[in-house]
């Protein structure tokens, strides 16, 4: 009689019974304690909050390059405008 009961229970029954198991632990934190899940997230919005500032130096850099070039540029077309009237008066 427990042979018959225990006949139907498939490798795939067991496995996903066990998939169950560990998805209901993991929802109720039998698995992971939720001082070690805070601890983790406070971690990742610390790195989060290190790519934010490193983001905003780097664009300050890149706005403070802009600036030269836009100096130098305005510098070199106002040479080369003087350079053609100079050529054209002559």
């Amino acid at each position: 009689m427990i042979q018959g009961w225990v006949e139907p229970v498939s490798g795939w029954s067991a496995f996903a019974g066990l998939v169950i198991l560990v998805v209901v632990s993991l929802v109720r934190g039998w698995l992971v304690p939720k001082s070690t899940h805070v601890r983790e997230l406070q971690a990742s919005d610390k790195r989060g909050d290190e790519w934010k500032e490193t983001a905003l130096e780097g664009r300050k850099t890149i706005n403070s390059l802009i600036q030269t070039n836009k100096i130098v540029d305005d510098f070199f077309r106002k040479v080369t405008v003087r350079e053609k009237d100079e050529d054209s008066v002559t």
